[in-house]
């Protein structure tokens, strides 16, 4: 037992995506995004000193969201070409998790900067997905679809997971204590 307390002192605790499917599962549906309401508690368990607590990601920069709730207003894009609302949504939720967790004064610290993770990707890359037919997001959810030649430089595999590129960026900046 000794040993392992040791090794957890040391160890990187990742806990998350809290709610993404969960609202995606609601959106897609039908449900307004007034509607959709979600709350969440964590309790580390004993010997945890390092924990990390995975917010949502920008769901309005999903090429999924981006398909199926396109607009032709302008106004309802942010400077990356995301959709506002839903990353206005995606901070309100990310907001309350942190009150949550600041809650629980167990917890040494926690990180908020998921939105750093798009940092680092070529700016046309961010709203687009690696696997797809075409289209302005490059999204389509059926099976066979083609797979970029260049994934590295793509955030989004398929439109709803990120590609491991964009993993391995999110954790070096946990490693590194840049997020």
């Amino acid at each position: 037992m000794a040993g392992c307390v040791k090794k957890l002192k040391h160890a990187m605790f990742l806990v998350g995506e809290f709610g993404a499917n969960d609202y995606s599962n609601a959106l897609f549906q039908g449900e307004h995004l007034e509607e959709v309401d979600y709350y969440v508690t964590v309790i580390p368990g004993p010997g945890t000193v390092n924990l990390v607590v995975s917010g949502i990601l920008p769901l309005g920069c999903l090429p999924s969201y981006l398909t199926m709730f396109h607009h032709d207003v302008p106004m309802s894009y942010d400077s990356k070409k995301c959709l506002r609302s839903f990353n206005t949504f995606v901070m309100l939720h990310n907001d309350h998790l942190q009150q949550a967790l600041a809650e629980l004064s167990r917890i040494p610290s926690c990180s908020n900067s998921l939105c750093q993770l798009l940092q680092g990707f070529e700016k046309s890359s961010l709203t687009k997905a690696c696997c797809g037919t075409g289209g302005i997001y490059n999204f389509d959810a059926t099976k066979g679809v083609a797979v970029c030649s260049d994934l590295i430089k793509y955030v989004h595999w398929d439109g709803n997971h990120l590609t491991k590129e964009a993993y391995i960026h999110m954790v070096e900046g946990f490693i590194s204590g840049n997020f």
